[in-house]
């Protein structure tokens, strides 16, 4: 009975193309699922970018240094698991997929943002975070990755009160656009 029932199911997918938008979700979300990884590659990156810029502009405090420190910690973290599952997943290609992507979205992020240096790489951790928090409440909430909820969590507390918030995520936004492997 059961294979009879697979049967029917599959005559009427074949027949129905244009009712499996679960197809067109599950892509989507690959596609979020991708880019929130590239933020948080380009986080990781951009982070030393920052402590460098806020030591030249002797901002580089007790309370920053240890927010810095927890936010490296838990986005290190993040970024080495997203690679370890990606190794495990396709031996390899797919880590320097990522490794593609994320620094595709730093070199994007550097070369859009003209702010004075401390508050570039400030604005672009922002940016990136709030993009990555972004797209980890479109996807990473359905998965059981704690690890990401981390990463977000933390990403919510980096705040410098001597430097503004300019809001630059729609340019980086822009900017990133990363080309989905398997995508034509």
């Amino acid at each position: 009975m059961l294979a009879k029932r697979t049967a029917w199911m599959n005559v009427q997918r074949e027949e129905h193309p244009e009712k499996r938008p679960e197809q067109a979700r599950d892509r989507n979300d690959l596609n979020t699922a991708l880019l929130m990884l590239a933020y948080i590659g380009a986080v990781d990156m951009v982070l030393y970018d920052l402590v460098d810029e806020l030591t030249e502009a002797g901002l580089y405090r007790h309370a920053t240094k240890g927010t810095i420190n927890r936010v490296r910690r838990v986005v290190g973290h993040a970024n080495g698991m997203a690679n370890e599952i990606l190794r495990l997943v396709n031996n390899g290609q797919r880590v320097r997929q990522y490794a593609e992507m994320y620094e595709y979205a730093y070199q994007q992020a550097q070369e859009h943002i003209l702010l004075a240096p401390p508050e570039r790489a400030y604005n672009i951790v922002r940016a990136l975070a709030r993009l990555f928090i972004k797209a980890y409440d479109a996807v990473g909430r359905r998965t059981r990755h704690t690890y990401l909820r981390d990463a977000a969590e933390a990403l919510k507390h980096i705040d410098i009160p001597q430097i503004a918030d300019k809001h630059i995520d729609v340019i980086i936004e822009r900017a990133v656009k990363i080309r989905i492997p398997g995508d034509k």
